[in-house]
């Protein structure tokens, strides 16, 4: 589990901006980074949760119970690749992934397949969960929820 402070936070945002990406986009990228020096790897797959939450769905923000669902992250790490462009690749790929962000993970490991030989054990390397919400009233929220009886 990491938290970054106000200082990481501000310059990981900002350069997001400037790669014109998601400062999801660039921890994924961090991470595929970090994945694929550790496997000694150059294309590496990790799942990553979304919400779940369909949003034409009329109140789905207020409904009760997990949305929750893990998609396929894959990547190929090309160092003849810019920076900006891969990760502009990285957040594209996420994009078209939307389309089947409701599929039950076990149909995407069904059609994933034989097709998917990443990795031997398992349809993921590993598995991300990025989480972009204010911690401090996050928790403000919860404590006026516990003292209103």
């Amino acid at each position: 589990h990491i938290q970054f402070d106000e200082t990481q936070t501000t310059h990981l945002t900002d350069f997001a901006k400037q790669n014109h990406v998601t400062v999801n986009t660039v921890i994924q990228g961090a991470w595929a980074l970090l994945l694929s020096r550790y496997l000694n790897r150059d294309t590496v797959c990790f799942g990553a949760t979304t919400s779940g939450r369909p949003t034409d769905m009329n109140g789905s923000n207020t409904c009760l119970g997990m949305f929750i669902n893990t998609i396929p992250v894959i990547t190929e790490i090309d160092p003849a690749q810019s920076l900006t462009t891969w990760l502009q690749s990285i957040q594209n790929a996420n994009v078209r992934s939307r389309e089947s962000e409701f599929t039950p993970l076990y149909d995407i490991q069904k059609q994933a397949g034989q097709h998917l030989e990443l990795n031997k054990e398992g349809l993921f390397d590993t598995l991300m969960v990025f989480e972009n919400y204010p911690i401090s009233e996050a928790l403000q929220s919860e404590e006026r929820q516990d003292t209103s009886f």
